[in-house]
């Protein structure tokens, strides 16, 4: 079985099929639990045995994006980070926005462009025009705020 990390959509279809739940069930779970999704609490409420969940025939699929200009040193020394902590340690992703005058401040939720300061605390809403300012703040407010999502890489070593 093939577990598609690349999208949101192609990891809850494998998560649908491998766990036998429905697309109601899992997206509710997300959305009640968005704070803190639990997969043992998931389990307990599904009773679902991760014992008896076929896994020794699982194939990966991801991708990852990142700078190698430190030569990894920056993954090297925090490992893999959600975009929060990227933008909040002294990476090289964090120096080249501020080379080109764009500075996140996680703990105040703030975005700087030059000298204009953006509030970027995520909000629940749909706004009606998509090319508006405050939806393209909306969302660079939910990737850093609601979206933990960390894209990674597997690594094998040989001819496997």
């Amino acid at each position: 079985m093939r577990f598609d990390l690349r999208t949101v959509d192609d990891a809850k279809k494998f998560l649908i099929d491998w766990l036998e739940v429905n697309n109601r069930i899992l997206t509710e779970y997300i959305l009640l639990n968005s704070d803190g999704i639990d997969v043992d609490d998931f389990c307990r409420e599904h009773k679902i045995d991760l014992n008896e969940i076929e896994i020794h025939n699982l194939t990966y699929i991801a991708s990852h994006v990142t700078t190698s200009s430190d030569e990894l040193e920056s993954i090297k020394t925090y490992g893999l980070m959600d975009l929060k902590l990227v933008l909040s340690l002294p990476t090289p992703l964090k120096k080249f926005l501020a080379e080109h005058g764009i500075e996140f401040d996680i703990v105040s939720k703030t975005m700087k462009l030059g000298t204009e300061v953006f509030d970027v605390s995520y909000k629940r809403e749909n706004f009606i025009d998509r090319d508006s300012l405050e939806e393209k703040i909306n969302s660079v407010a939910h990737k850093l705020f609601y979206d933990s999502q960390i894209s990674s890489f597997f690594s094998m070593e040989g001819d496997k």
